[in-house]
This record gives structure tokens, C-alpha cells and sequence, in this order.
């Protein structure tokens, strides 16, 4: 009976473990000041946003994720400063793990931008990202389509912090345009007259 208790609790916890709807995004910088970038999800997740996709082998399966995740992951630290992604590498699992390394990613960054696309067109999906540096790492923030999949970091003396991009709705140009209408005809009516 308590072995069938037990296995009754931890059946929620098993079937979320390789969720397809969740994923991870860290940005590492090590001792040596190399950053590397990982991405970890369910092989499912992976499996998911290849999916249109004609593949034959694992082989092809790793060369078309390393493809994919170059193309959606932005990473930049200034207007003119755009961070490559390299050395791509793939462990191939439940738990899939993508891996490159970053090259030009300055050695004292003092903010950059961050936007991961990668599962944008799995619905509902959510990404948590961190940045860890060797002596400290920053707060956990969950990235998903309600931010574009982007945030922005800022590395001070004091900690990392990272703040998710809010996104721009023309809704508040909405609702600004006729606020400035009725000012701009109450100004004018104002001045007719005096």
C-alpha cells in the first residue's frame, strides 16, 4: 500500500519532468571568461519545432537543431555588437541539451539582449533563463510569448539582474491619440476664445 502511496504522488512530478513545454536557457561565463550558451528541453520539444522538417538520421537531427537554434537565438551587447554563436554541440536524450559557445561577447559587458525563439511556435511554452558568472548569478525569469522570448541584462557590481522585454502594443497608441486629440481641442477652443 505505501509503495503504490508513493508511486501515486510522484506521477505528476515524472510526467512534467520531459515536458515539451518547458525549457531552459542559461548564459555561462566560466573562470577563463569564455561565455557558452545552453538550451535544455524535452527531445519532444526539439522533435516538435523540427517537425516540417525531412530527417533521416540522428546525425541530421543534430546538424538541423544546431541550424535552428543559430537562427533563433539573438544575443547582443550594444546596437553594433551582435554575439555569434559557435561550436555548436548536441547531447541527445529525454533531456536534450544544446550547447555553443559565444564569440564577441565583450570582456566587460555591462548590459546586453538576449531574445531565444526557439519553441515560439509551440503554444504555451515557457523558458527559464539565468545568467551565471563565476562569482555570482543572476535571478531566474520565465520567457514566453508574452515577452517575445527576450530580456534584457544588466551586469553591475552589485549582481546580474534581468528583466524580460515588455512587449509594444499599439493599444496604448490607442489610447493615447484621442487623449491628445480632446487636449489639442480644448487648446484650440481655449484660444478662439481669448
Amino acid at each position: 500500500m505505501r509503495k503504490t502511496i508513493f508511486f501515486l504522488l510522484f506521477i505528476p512530478l515524472w510526467g512534467f519532468s520531459h515536458s515539451s513545454q518547458l525549457s531552459t536557457f542559461a548564459l555561462v561565463k566560466d573562470d577563463k571568461g569564455v561565455w557558452t550558451a545552453h538550451v535544455s528541453a524535452s527531445l519532444s520539444a526539439f522533435q516538435a519545432v523540427l517537425a516540417d522538417q525531412k530527417i533521416n538520421s540522428a546525425e541530421e537531427f543534430q546538424k538541423s537543431l544546431i541550424q535552428w537554434s543559430r537562427k533563433s537565438i539573438h544575443i547582443s551587447a550594444g546596437l553594433l555588437n551582435p554575439i555569434l554563436l559557435e561550436q555548436g554541440s548536441v547531447h541527445l536524450g529525454h533531456q536534450t541539451d544544446v550547447k555553443f559557445t559565444l564569440k564577441g561577447m565583450p570582456s566587460k559587458v555591462e548590459s546586453f539582449s538576449v531574445e531565444n525563439q526557439i519553441f515560439q511556435q509551440l503554444s504555451g511554452h515557457a523558458m527559464v533563463f539565468k545568467v551565471i558568472y563565476p562569482t555570482s548569478e543572476s535571478n531566474q525569469v520565465v520567457l514566453t510569448s508574452s515577452n517575445d522570448f527576450s530580456a534584457n541584462v544588466s551586469v553591475k557590481s552589485t549582481g546580474i539582474i534581468i528583466q524580460p522585454k515588455t512587449n509594444f502594443t499599439y493599444l496604448y497608441i490607442l489610447l493615447i491619440i484621442p487623449f491628445l486629440l480632446l487636449c489639442l481641442y480644448l487648446l484650440k477652443r481655449r484660444s478662439t476664445k481669448g
